[in-house]
């Protein structure tokens, strides 16, 4: 009867010390996520700030860029050739802006993105080494018992 007791105590240690690693491992592996959340979220803010300001100082831009088309546009009845001429240049200015404007926030998303995808791998690696450590834990745990 007492072995039996002792087997029994013995079942019931290694079930709350199974539960104890359980809980450990998955409080590990929470914290991990919350910090991969809380980074992402981080460079979600920092690329939001970046492409406003961005915005910002394009609507800038354009609002100096008509300012100075209507001041010159009272000039226009006297030199209509000239006032085209640079109208045309004012044009193709303002295209190679947005184009530089739009790979500049293309290269900022990347590189976003990518920093992302490194915290991404970086909380995969320690998830897999947390769930590794809970496997080697609980397997010398139940070794005890045989």
């Amino acid at each position: 009867m007492q072995n039996t007791e002792d087997k029994g105590s013995q079942y019931l240690r290694t079930s709350l010390a199974a539960i104890g690693i359980w809980s450990a491992a998955h409080m590990q592996i929470l914290r991990q996520l919350l910090d991969c959340s809380a980074s992402t979220v981080k460079e979600g803010v920092s690329l939001a700030i970046e492409l406003q300001t961005s915005a910002f100082e394009t609507a800038q831009q354009g609002h100096t860029c008509m300012l100075k088309q209507i001041t010159e546009l009272l000039e226009a009845p006297r030199n209509p050739l000239a006032y085209y001429q640079q109208s045309l240049m004012a044009c193709v200015d303002t295209a190679e802006q947005v184009y530089k404007l739009s790979l500049g926030n293309t290269q900022v998303v990347l590189r976003s993105a990518e920093q992302i995808g490194l915290v991404v791998q970086q909380t995969s690696k320690r998830i897999q080494e947390s769930s590794q450590g809970l496997a080697d834990q609980l397997q010398s745990l139940y070794a005890t018992l045989r």
